[in-house]
């Protein structure tokens, strides 16, 4: 009996030294503060493979839980899920080697039920996106191409097709008869952004890269209105930049409908990608 005590007290001993706990200043921070500096803290659970981080606000309230590689602790790999601030799951999903990939869920923050369905392959949305009303049936069904928009319908309650309109504001249209275009087109555009972008120097200098998605909408005499970031993978300053860019954009040629125009949603991928 004595040796069955003396091996439950040492297991808790050894899961312990399994357990890593480490303090930040801000939530991706890759450098450790002491604990009274900070606002977030890890704990880095090693006994699972791949690692198992659990991230929380310095008052105890849990953000996320996902996986890493051992021998890159910044390498996403796993399940992945974070909270709203009441503890309702928000974002629920799977990386593969730092990618996004297969169905992702967005939970809805009162109730919990599941309110958006996206698929990625290789980190990039593709194929249907599914936004949903509370009993589970399709509100909104959205196409996307390598993370393109493509197209959108949307559906009533009971399963007729309706108008479909911008999520982000009731007046603009998600996709019109006639899309807004950018002076000279598509090529002008991403001439305008290479030319206009201004690297953040930390990010630059850190090596911070990837894509950032905005959205924003043409209004209907071509001024851009509204960018608001919807993906971001340098989780940096390049997001800012990426509005500042949007904002200071020349007037479009507006989107039209039914011989009117209209105010018209546009999605645009900017890529930041640090040069040797």
């Amino acid at each position: 009996m004595g040796k069955l005590v003396y091996f439950l007290f040492l297991f808790p001993f050894f899961r312990s030294f399994a357990q890593d706990t480490v303090y930040l200043k801000e939530e991706y921070d890759s450098l450790p503060v002491i604990s009274t500096k900070a606002n977030f803290y890890k704990i880095y659970d090693k006994s699972v493979s791949p690692i198992e981080v659990n991230l929380y606000h310095k008052n105890g309230i849990k953000i996320a839980k996902y996986h890493v590689n051992s021998n890159n602790l910044h390498n996403y790999n796993g399940d992945y899920e974070s909270y709203y601030y009441n503890g309702i799951i928000n974002l629920k999903g799977v990386f593969v080697e730092n990618k996004m990939e297969g169905d992702w869920y967005v939970y809805n923050k009162e109730t919990g039920f599941i309110e958006e369905k996206r698929s990625y392959v290789n980190n990039l949305q593709q194929g249907k996106t599914y936004i949903l009303y509370e009993n589970g049936k399709p509100k909104r069904i959205e196409t996307y191409d390598n993370d393109f928009f493509i197209s959108a319908y949307c559906l009533d309650t009971s399963g007729l097709s309706k108008d479909c309109y911008s999520l982000d504001h009731p007046d603009v249209l998600a996709l019109a008869e006639v899309m807004p275009q950018f002076p000279g087109g598509t090529s002008a555009l991403y001439s305008y952004l290479q030319h206009s972008i201004r690297y953040p120097a930390q990010a630059r200098e850190n090596g911070l890269q990837g894509k950032v998605i905005v959205r924003f909408y043409v209004d209907t005499d071509g001024s851009v209105k509204d960018p608001m970031i919807i993906k971001d993978e340098t989780k940096s300053d390049c997001a800012q930049e990426a509005i500042r860019v949007c904002n200071s954009m020349p007037k479009w040629t507006p989107g039209s409908d039914k011989g009117k125009f209209v105010k018209v949603s546009y999605t645009l991928p900017i890529t930041f990608k640090v040069q040797n």
